[in-house]
């Protein structure tokens, strides 16, 4: 019996470890769509070209393309401050938008 209670257990702890891997996969990317999205808006807003802001930001401008076609599953720190230097804003200018309110943020 003990031996059953431990094999439900770990089985239960290992579908935990599944569980909150997932959901943090779901929200990581969840906030990568929000980060490209608040990327295309100032791109727009400043009438500005993907060309342009990958000048500005000094990254390659197939790196930039690939990530705002949502076409990279995962996109790096390096690449996220390349995209805000190139708007010239802090990160706190980046991030202070509706798009990321808690609400927006979580599990689509």
């Amino acid at each position: 019996r003990r031996q059953r209670q431990m094999c439900i257990r770990d089985s239960l702890h290992s579908k935990m470890i599944l569980i909150n891997y997932l959901t943090e996969e779901s929200l990581m990317k969840n906030f990568k769509q929000l980060i490209v999205l608040r990327t295309k808006r100032l791109l727009k807003e400043r009438n500005w070209t993907q060309f342009k802001l990958a000048n500005e930001g000094g990254i390659c401008y197939s790196t930039l393309s690939t990530v705002l076609k949502d076409k990279c599953p995962t996109m790096n720190s390096d690449t996220i401050i390349a995209i805000i230097l190139g708007f010239d804003m802090t990160v706190m200018e980046f991030f202070n938008c509706d798009l990321f309110l808690p609400e927006n943020i979580g599990d689509n």
